[in-house]
């Protein structure tokens, strides 16, 4: 059987989320509601940088059907609940 070659193991502690995971939680995204936008300055960024939409795209994947939408100026990145 194909399986054999991988070996079952026990005991092995499972890894802390990953990032998506932590920015997801650090974020409202799962209290919002349909109407409400939350700012995020880019000195709040993890590294710093200026982001775009496409940077939270693998948190709002995750809470599918709701649907967000973004808007970036010089300073920072809204985000708004549309779904």
């Amino acid at each position: 059987m194909t399986w054999e070659k991988y070996k079952i193991e026990k005991d092995i502690p499972m890894p802390k989320p990953g990032r998506w995971e932590e920015h997801g939680r650090k974020y409202p995204f799962r209290e919002m509601e349909v109407g409400d936008s939350f700012y995020i300055p880019t000195k709040d960024f993890p590294d710093g940088k200026k982001r775009n939409g496409s940077y939270f795209s693998g948190i709002v994947q995750k809470l599918k059907p709701k649907r967000f939408s973004t808007r970036r100026d010089d300073n920072g990145i809204r985000i708004w609940r549309v779904e």
